[in-house]
């Protein structure tokens, strides 16, 4: 926990990632710091502009779009069709990992 945001240690096809638990959330998203830290991952990836609404309004940014990822908590696995790594932070706004 980091005050009262809960974070789960995720394996994305096997990479450690720490990720912002957003039980309603409807969708899981990677930072522009995941990808910072992981350019071979985004390489070759396709991506898009695309807009993030919240209380602040809506930003535009770039984001790519990782397909099939595996994703592992503990003893238990499934597949995404796809997540999404912004490119670029929306704004000033540091963008944490998601997972929804």
């Amino acid at each position: 926990m980091a005050g009262s945001d809960l974070y789960v240690e995720v394996r994305l096809n096997d990479l450690p990632v720490a990720m912002h638990l957003d039980s309603g959330g409807a969708a899981s998203s990677l930072s522009s710091q995941f990808a910072a830290e992981h350019p071979t991952v985004v390489k070759g990836l396709k991506s898009r502009q695309e807009h993030v609404a919240g209380a602040g309004g809506s930003r535009a940014r770039q984001a790519a779009s990782w397909p099939q990822v595996r994703v592992r908590i503990g003893d238990q696995q499934t597949v995404l069709p796809a997540i999404g790594i912004s490119l670029s932070d929306a704004g000033n706004v540091k963008e944490p990992n998601v997972l929804g």
